[in-house]
């Protein structure tokens, strides 16, 4: 067939194969790292996130605590007339 041995054809079909999973393995470490970023980049925002509330319940606790009043509305501490 096409003037090729056995073993030649069998050899290409080896060869073959190896190129396709070698394509496969690099086309699946390149999906794991996109999202390996993107989890990366969720905790990060999440993360982000979570210390601005804590930034925001310690300055409200702190007006709390030297007898201010926190305006929620405008986000500062004010003074009671």
């Amino acid at each position: 067939m096409f003037g090729l041995s056995t073993f030649q054809l069998v050899s290409g079909a080896a060869l073959a194969a190896f190129i396709a999973g070698g394509a496969a393995y690099v086309i699946h470490q390149a999906n794991e790292a996109g999202r390996h970023s993107e989890r990366t980049t969720v905790n990060d925002r999440n993360r982000s996130a979570g210390d601005a509330g804590e930034d925001a319940r310690l300055d409200r606790a702190a007006c709390v605590a030297i007898g201010l009043r926190w305006d929620f509305v405008a986000s500062e501490c004010v003074r009671d007339l």
